[in-house]
């Protein structure tokens, strides 16, 4: 079902709208993840305000996995990809040579961009389409089901019989980050053919954190030195 439109315009408030959807999902989710990942290198660190930590990566993939929600929604007539998908699908004309060729008229390398403009393939439209369906996508059904029995709302059913939500639609991390590329890939795609905009779901000071880990470093290197010169004065250091 498409979302009705008058133009050209609001297709493309649309499109970015699910795709700055998408690039939010992977910035929190990738903080996630690059927080794991930095225990390795900054595990003492990390030790001194475990808590925070903690706390920073689940509020991160929480809040992936709910844009996620959103992207994903099956009602079409809601900003997500299925019913953006249809719209398109509905709107092809939007898609044509000239119709580019006018929205991107005063972009640098206009000339090029048409030059290079492909045109609207609607089979693999339709590929995309069964891929963001609950009914042919089964890691879409997971999601869905994270959303609607744990984080739209608790399921009480589940919680009366003492189930996990977790357990019965298990998304792991390798789902989320394979439903946000195949999610990006799909809302670059239209991007592109339709006004040559694409996103890459990554943000200037993506690592900042590492910032924070690196004078908890300094503290601590000041907090042995401190240590050690006290020892000595006691003429209990190392070589006491």
């Amino acid at each position: 079902m498409a979302i009705p439109i008058k133009d050209a315009s609001e297709l493309g408030r649309l499109l970015a709208a699910v795709s700055i959807e998408l690039v939010n999902a992977n910035i929190s989710f990738r903080m996630c993840m690059d927080i794991s990942a930095a225990h390795r290198e900054f595990y003492d660190e990390i030790q001194q305000s475990r808590t925070f930590w903690h706390q920073t990566m689940r509020a991160n993939l929480d809040a992936s996995v709910l844009a996620l929600g959103k992207v994903y929604d099956q009602k079409k007539r809601n900003a997500g990809l299925p019913g953006l998908l249809d719209t398109i699908q509905a709107n092809p004309h939007f898609f044509a040579a000239e119709e580019f060729a006018k929205r991107i008229v005063d972009r640098q390398g206009a000339d090029t961009l048409t030059a290079e403009h492909r045109s609207l393939n609607r089979q693999i439209l339709r590929d995309d389409i069964e891929k963001v369906d609950v009914k042919n996508n089964p890691l879409v059904g997971i999601l869905m089901g994270m959303r609607h029995n744990f984080y739209s709302h608790r399921n009480s059913s589940d919680l009366i019989n003492n189930r996990s939500a977790r357990d019965k639609y298990p998304l792991n991390n390798e789902d989320v980050g394979k439903l946000i590329l195949d999610g990006l890939n799909i809302a670059n795609r239209y991007g592109v053919l339709f006004n040559a905009v694409s996103y890459t779901g990554q943000i200037v000071g993506h690592d900042d954190f590492k910032f924070l880990l690196e004078r908890v470093r300094e503290w601590l290197a000041t907090q042995r030195n401190e240590v050690e010169r006290a020892l000595g004065g006691l003429g209990a250091g190392p070589d006491a």
